[in-house]
């Protein structure tokens, strides 16, 4: 049976992981190898500061994927920003082309990899930064 612990707050959003209950006490204030971001990089108020949050928190040459809707390229050439609905949800402040999603890993020493799917980013922690 998986137990939800909450291993706490980057950039305001909480972080919570699926676990093992015997495995509580081993992953408290650990650093992870490989982390799982989904559906709160939009919730970000301030984008450097979650992506640094997610990059600290994660070893030397670890992973880290983070799963947000990017901005089409339909609506980046349009520039039909006012038309796209994801933007309508009230409590997403921060929208990312990929590219967008590239320079913020970078500035963080998250090395992108490419994705995962259409909606999921997979980023690699330099094993200097």
């Amino acid at each position: 049976q998986l137990s939800l612990l909450t291993v706490g707050q980057i950039a305001g959003q909480i972080v919570a992981l699926l676990i093992q209950p015997e495995d509580t006490e081993q992953l408290l204030g650990a650093l992870s190898h490989g982390l799982l971001c989904l559906e709160v990089a939009e919730h970000f108020e301030n984008p450097w500061e979650g992506f640094s949050g997610l990059a600290q928190s994660c070893t030397a040459d670890g992973y880290v994927a983070i799963g947000t809707l990017p901005i089409p390229d339909s609506i980046v050439s349009n520039m039909d920003f006012k038309g796209w609905w994801y933007k309508d949800d009230k409590t997403h402040v921060s929208f990312y082309t990929e590219k967008a999603m590239v320079e913020c890993g970078k500035t963080c020493g998250l090395r992108y990899m490419g994705k995962a799917s259409p909606r999921i980013f997979i980023f690699k922690k330099l094993g200097d930064a």
